[in-house]
């Protein structure tokens, strides 16, 4: 009596190139992100606008100046990744 366990699948070799394109796709949609939450950030400062603040304001645009920082930080290391995996090319 033969009896299946399993099913075997195939393992088909993965391209340099096939690796390279999905590399390239994950790091433009890193970038992308991190643009947009730094689009974020700016609107929600701009939302708080100028001027003298309470307590609680002021705790909030502080906040969110440290955060922009963060992301600002995370664009550049992404936007370097990015021009030393185009120079590989």
């Amino acid at each position: 009596i033969l009896r299946v366990t399993g099913v075997q699948t195939c393992a088909l070799p993965i391209s340099a190139e096939d690796t390279r394109r999905r590399e390239e796709d994950t790091q433009w949609a890193r970038e992308r992100k991190a643009y947009a939450n730094m689009d974020k950030i700016y609107a929600e400062l701009a939302e708080l606008g100028a001027g003298d603040y309470d307590q609680k304001t002021a705790a909030k645009r502080q906040g969110l100046e440290t955060r922009l920082t963060a992301a600002k930080t995370v664009v550049e290391q992404l936007e370097r990744r990015g021009a030393n995996m185009r120079a590989e090319l």
